[in-house]
Order: structure tokens, then sequence, then C-alpha cells
């Protein structure tokens, strides 16, 4: 029988599964089409420049797909650049970001501290009993 904390430990894992899964299928997708159209300046870039930016892609992909779809709308660039955001909107990205963070690895912890299983005592082999001196027979 499971209990409730394992259960949660396989749907976080589940989710950041999926998660990765869909990461890697956005990230195909603006390799094949979308990469020059986000920034144009990377055009021509070679596979040493895709493979270094292969993990943000994966780990970026919801941010990346909203970046996206602004290009092909053409309400995102002017100029040829992205729109720069303000700092205000990036400090309250980034609080939003270390407070949900703050709340999840914690929590991520504890659950699988809580749902591994308990340690049996430590096993000692039986010490044999001493070899008794052999006697000479007569």
């Amino acid at each position: 029988m499971t209990s409730s904390t394992e259960v949660a430990a396989g749907i976080l894992v589940d989710a950041a599964g999926f998660y990765l899964a869909l990461g890697i299928a956005v990230a195909v997708g603006i390799h094949w089409q979308g990469l020059a159209r986000i920034d144009p300046g990377t055009r021509g870039a070679g596979i040493g420049f895709r493979i270094l930016i292969t993990p943000g892609l994966v780990a970026l992909w919801p941010w990346l797909l909203v970046v996206w779809n602004r290009a092909v709308r053409g309400s995102g660039f002017r100029g040829g650049s992205a729109v720069a955001p303000s700092a205000g909107s990036l400090r309250t990205a980034h609080v939003w970001a270390w407070g949900i963070l703050g709340i999840l690895v914690p929590t991520t912890l504890a659950m699988l501290l809580v749902s591994r299983p308990p340690m049996s005592p430590p096993t000692t082999l039986p010490v044999p009993p001493p070899a008794l001196p052999e006697t000479p027979s007569a």
C-alpha cells in the first residue's frame, strides 16, 4: 500500500517528465522553424550555438512559445530586436519565481524525506566461538 506522500511524489515526478517532454518538443520546433523569427541575429548560427541554447529552450519553453507567437504575428519586435521588458515587470516576475521556488523546493524535499522507506537497524553477524586448540593424538 502506498502512502499519500509517495503518490504526491509520483505525481510531481510525472509532471516534471511531462514538462520536460513538452520542452523538448518545443525546442525541436524552435530549432526547426522559430529561432530566426524569435531573434533574427541567430540566422546562420552553427550547431555549437544550437547545442548551447537547447537546455534553456527546454527549461523556458512556455515563455518562448509566447515570444514565438508574438514574432509570428509581428507584434513583439521593433527594429529587429525584442522589446525590452520594464524593470518593474522583471522585479515582479522574479518575486513570483523566487516565491514559487521557495515553496516548491522545500516541500518536494520534505515529501521525499517523509516517503522514503524506514531504515532497518544494522545487522551484526554472529561471532563464531573461538576454536579450541587441537590436542595431539597419541
